[in-house]
């Protein structure tokens, strides 16, 4: 981007900026007159040349002519005569005055700050313009075409004769003042002689009347507010010198890049447009809808059970749901319904039957069932005669197909997402966002640019509450929410969540919108609803129906007279508890397809009523495979995400049967051997439920209950007796480090002894590791979680890893992310690990863990380590960790100073001491800029000599002068640091100190050694760099310790031509005194003081 600004000597140049660098500036819009009369690019350039800023040490800009005319070209001055006596030039002239009352250096002016005869640098204008103006600290609108009084009264609006002229200005026909109009912060517009006319904002109404443009646009109103069509009309009857431009003025309107190709026409251009714009919108609502999801989130209503053949009608007919389906929600008719029950009594199952039901009904397939339901059609119950008329509309086939139904599944044992409100809130978003006119209103109410919407948004509970509430009191369409198992997500979330839901039900219902909540929860929390009705399962003759309902279908023992008594004994012993029904239905088809026909009635005797009790005998009738079961129940139920069925599997067989096969073969069906495994292991109390992600779950939440607080994982662990030595996290544990000794080092046999490169190692490491052995990458991953417990958990579990055989060493330093997705520059190290490292992983995560025995353990080991980490350190590797992959680990290890863990690396003899990373570091310089000495001894007995180690320690010194940092000065010169060191911006210690006026430290080093005459750095030596900055006092110090008057050093040749150009009497005194006392030296060498 190229600026003008005004020299000392009035003269106007060209500023060439790049990037962040571009200062606070004012902009111009005008119209143009004709092109021979306006200034351009080439006429300043030839005239007063072209500049780029810099900036010194102490923060003091300058600027270097790097293109264009010089003053002292004998045709300079008729180029400068040329471009003032221009018609255009007087608008220069004037930006520039306003600009410095504005107190800003620089302005910019379209006809002379784009060079027009370079096409690509025209191009970056186009698509640049509007991001130049909206950044603009100002921008002045020149009118040409209107004359004014010498002053307007301040806050006067313009009237008479001279807002005719305004309204008639050339300058609002323009195509390019769209953007010009809309863009900058704060327009202010003058008149041809140079009069306030006024501010936009103020003068809006006007300029609405005058542009047809919307008043709330001109303040600043985001633009994606409007629509499309509605931008698009913007430009319509305004003229441009060339027809592509009437399309190419909207490209900043749209926030959209595109390469304008003139002569293409302007219906080509306009086609072009439309399609950038769809695609920008297409992929904005990708990236929107991404930052909402979560991973989790997609397969989570399929895992509710099916429901059967047609249950759950009865919920249809009753008063509370005919109530609550009314469309307009009333005090007799609320938003809120709550179906309330037990543990097991089925309540997902309906849930998961209205959320068909309604489905089914957009689809018009049962639009008069729906109809009859809420209405209460036939019954005395049901919606106000007031409301029927717009129930109607809302329940007829063309309102049910604009229902928009939304649903999520708390879990409390799920993600953060998955088992709190904002995760919920999110996931409604999304759903709500698959519909065009709720994504638009989104992006609306969002008001962001195309450029700013990322995936890793952490939106915060009240962003989301006001999408939700805003989209659906605008969007106006019917909305159902169905909210399952509301006692798995904390309560003080859930009394806030009903709170607002109830709001926005309320707001819906004053606007003549359809808003419909249903939850569903055990007896729990007891959170009151004023509006709203409860629906309590146990007792409803419809629920109980449903059990009749599915014996009849699900038990499959026959039909003769004895079946159906079984049935209804099954009934009545179930208490209404449907799961409970549907385990005993699996029990009683085992013993029927088994052949035990004769003792269906005695095994359903013997068959506890109350749930807990019946699972109680599940686990413990059943003795085979105890330690798988215990296995199955401790990953279900503590593992750090959900397992999928293969990971399960194989973390079972590594703790069960560790000499199991625990790789993946491809000739194996694993499908059905998992999950019959599992079901297996589980007695039944597990499943894999359908969806494109499965994950290992506990058949219902009861079953995980009675574990924890009915004491049943206390009997699984019981049962199995001495057997058992180690508690829940240390088995985790064993598991996962024993699939490692497998994972990793096994299959590291099938590895050349040379590969190619980093990217074949990267695809061996995927292969042979990750794909084959699918436990491994948890194993990696999470390890860590179990890794700060006891040593004899560790030395046993190590035992099995001491036997493995020929460890090889693979470098991954270079490999970037193997999986698709993830070529972020930082990730967390446990991602890294997983997957970059070969035999590191397990001592890396017991260092991030804090167990030093473990490092003791596996460094004995000699386990070699090969990874890189960033410099985010924590107390001792926090979870927290990042990525980085010019970090040499050596290096981190340094920096965090842990003496006995550091010396145990270094005795492996695997390390190269000194070795630089690719940004310069050594160990020993990150053991120096934390000032960890025990290190740095460390590394000196291993042969390291810090002077020549790393330029980071000469930067580290020069800092530490330059801060008056007297006590870490005296620590590095303990180290046996060089006090003359060289190199670095300052050349040496002694100059660096200088630099910065630091007369304690400046004397310190003169006393301890340091070279008063050293040459080097960016001043030569440290005389002349006191004589520049002009600090007498340093000056004199250095002369008495000796310096060289003589030495020919920086721009000024010597230090006395410095102080003369810059005045210093005393000093020049001084310096003329110390020549004259030199030996061989006539006073007359000295430069003259005039």
């Amino acid at each position: 981007m190229y600026l003008l600004w005004q020299a000392d000597d009035g003269s106007i140049s060209l500023v060439q900026f790049n990037g962040r660098e571009v200062p606070k500036y004012a902009i111009l819009s005008h119209t143009w007159d004709e092109i021979e009369n306006e200034v351009t690019f080439l006429d300043v350039e030839s005239a007063n040349g072209t500049f780029l800023r810099r900036t010194t040490e102490d923060g003091q800009t300058y600027h270097i002519q790097v293109a264009g005319g010089k003053s002292e070209d004998m045709d300079h001055q008729k180029r400068l005569s040329t471009l003032q006596s221009k018609k255009g030039y007087e608008k220069i002239r004037f930006c520039c005055q306003q600009a410095s009352k504005h107190d800003l250096a620089y302005f910019w002016i379209d006809s002379c700050c784009i060079n027009r005869t370079n096409s690509a640098e025209l191009a970056e204008a186009i698509n640049s313009m509007f991001r130049w103006y909206r950044n603009a600290a100002i921008c002045y609108v020149y009118l040409t075409d209107v004359h004014a009084p010498e002053r307007i009264r301040n806050g006067e609006l313009i009237t008479g004769q001279v807002q005719e002229a305004f309204r008639k200005s050339k300058w609002f026909t323009r195509g390019w003042t769209l953007q010009e109009l809309i863009a900058p912060v704060t327009v202010e517009f003058y008149s041809q002689n140079q009069v306030l006319l006024g501010e936009r904002n103020k003068l809006s109404p006007i300029i609405s009347d005058i542009t047809s443009l919307p008043t709330k646009a001109l303040q600043g109103a985001p633009l994606s507010h409007f629509t499309v069509e509605e931008r698009m009309s913007w430009s319509d009857n305004r003229s441009t010198t060339l027809e592509e431009d009437t399309s190419y003025c909207l490209f900043g309107i749209f926030d959209v890049y595109m390469p304008p190709i003139y002569g293409e026409g302007n219906e080509n251009a306009r086609k072009r447009l439309r399609n950038e714009i769809r695609n920008v919108e297409d992929r904005t609502e990708r990236e929107l809808s991404a930052s909402f999801s979560f991973l989790e989130f997609d397969s989570r209503p399929t895992t509710i059970r099916a429901a059967h053949n047609k249950p759950c009608e009865w919920l249809l007919s009753t008063s509370a749901f005919r109530k609550w389906a009314c469309p307009i929600s009333t005090g007799a008719n609320p938003s809120i319904l709550w179906i309330k029950g037990q543990s097991g009594t089925g309540k997902s199952t309906i849930m998961k039957y209205l959320h068909q039901y309604f489905i089914r009904g957009k689809g018009s397939m049962r639009a008069d069932s729906l109809y009859e339901s809420a209405t209460g059609e036939g019954s005395d119950q049901g919606c106000s005669i007031k409301s029927r008329s717009y129930m109607t509309r809302s329940f007829s086939r063309e309102g049910l197909s604009r229902t928009t139904v939304i649903t999520f599944l708390f879990n409390s044992r799920g993600t953060e997402f998955e088992r709190s409100t904002q995760g919920m809130y999110r996931a409604l978003l999304v759903q709500l966002m698959g519909v065009r006119s709720y994504m638009a209103e989104v992006h609306r109410l969002l008001a962001l640019s195309n450029t700013k919407i990322g995936g890793s948004h952490n939106w915060s509970i009240e962003t989301l509450q006001y999408l939700l509430k805003e989209t659906i009191l605008r969007v106006r369409d019917p909305v159902i929410c169905l909210i399952d198992t509301l006692d798995e997500c904390e309560e003080q979330q859930v009394r806030d969540m009903i709170y607002f839901l109830g709001r926005v039900g309320e707001l819906a219902m004053s606007a003549n919108i359809s808003f419909k909540v249903c939850f569903a929860s055990r007896h729990y929390p007891l959170v009151s609803i004023d509006k709203g009705i409860e629906l309590t399962l146990e007792g409803q003759e419809g629920h109980n129906a449903d059990i009749t309902k599915y014996l009849e279908t699900e038990l499959r023992i026959g039909n003769n007279e004895t079946s159906k008594q079984i049935r209804q004994e099954v009934q009545h012993k179930s208490s209404s508890i449907f799961m409970w029904v549907v385990i005993v239905v699996g029990i009683l088809n085992k013993a029927y397809d088994s052949g035990r026909v004769h003792a269906l009635r005695r095994v359903l005797r013997e068959l506890p009523s109350d749930l807990n009790d019946l699972f109680h005998n599940i686990l413990t009738l059943d003795s085979r495979n105890q330690l798988e079961l215990l296995l199955c129940i401790d990953w279900i139920f503590s593992a750090s995400r959900a397992l999928n069925p293969m990971e399960l599997y194989f973390a079972i067989l590594a703790g069960a049967e560790p000499n199991a096969e625990s790789y993946w073969d491809p000739d194996v069906e694993y499908r059905n051997i998992c999950r019959h495994f599992i079901l297996d292991s589980s007695r039944g109390l597990a499943h894999i439920p359908l969806s494109n992600r499965p994950t290992v779950q506990f058949i219902h939440e009861s079953v995980r209950e009675f574990l924890l607080n009915r004491g049943g994982l206390t009997l699984i662990e019981t049962s199995i007796g001495q057997e058992l030595q180690l508690k829940r996290p240390e088995r985790l544990l064993c598991c996962c480090l024993r699939h490692l000794s497998v994972g990793m080092f096994a299959s590291s046999k099938e590895y050349p002894n040379n590969y190619s490169g980093p990217w074949d190692a990267q695809e061996r490491f995927k292969i042979c590791h990750l794909e084959n052995f699918p436990f491994l990458e948890y194993a990696l991953y999470h390890v860590w979680t179990y890794g700060s417990i006891g040593k004899h958990v560790l030395a046993k579990t190590y035992r099995s890893l001491q036997d493995v055989a020929d460890i090889r060493t693979i470098e991954f330093d270079k490999v970037p992310s193997i999986m698709s997705g993830r070529q972020d520059q930082h990730v967390e190290v446990s991602y890294v690990i997983a997957r970059f490292s070969d035999y590191a992983a397990v001592y890396f995560i017991c260092i991030i863990a804090g167990n030093q025995e473990f490092v003791r353990i596996v460094v004995n080991g000699h386990w070699h380590l090969n990874i890189r980490v960033d410099d985010t350190p924590t107390d001792y590797f926090g979870s927290d960790l990042r990525y980085l992959q010019t970090r040499d680990v050596l290096c981190y290890m340094a920096e965090l100073g842990n003496e006995k863990v550091f010396g145990a690396l270094l005795r492996t003899g695997f390390f190269d001491v000194d070795k630089k990373d690719e940004d310069g570091r050594t160990p020993m310089s990150e053991a120096v800029r934390c000032e960890q000495g025990a290190i740095v001894r460390l590394l000196q007995e291993a042969g390291v000599n810090i002077n020549k180690s790393s330029d980071r320690i000469v930067d580290f010194f020069q800092q530490a002068c330059m801060n008056n940092e007297e006590k870490k000065i005296r620590a590095l010169l303990g180290y046996g640091l060089d006090i003359n060191i060289s190199g670095g911006h300052y050349g040496n210690a002694l100059q660096a100190a200088v630099a910065r006026s630091c007369v304690p430290i400046v004397k310190f080093l003169l006393q301890n050694g340091a070279d008063v005459n050293m040459k080097g750095g960016v001043y030569g030596n440290a005389l002349y760099a006191s004589t520049v900055i002009q600090n007498q006092e340093i000056s004199k110090i250095l002369l008495d310790h000796g310096a060289d008057v003589t030495a020919r050093e920086g721009r000024h040749d010597l230090a006395l031509k410095a102080a003369v150009e810059q005045h210093h009497t005393r000093l020049i005194e001084r310096l003329r005194t110390r020549i004259s006392a030199r030996h061989g030296e006539p006073e007359e060498q000295g430069p003259s003081s005039q």
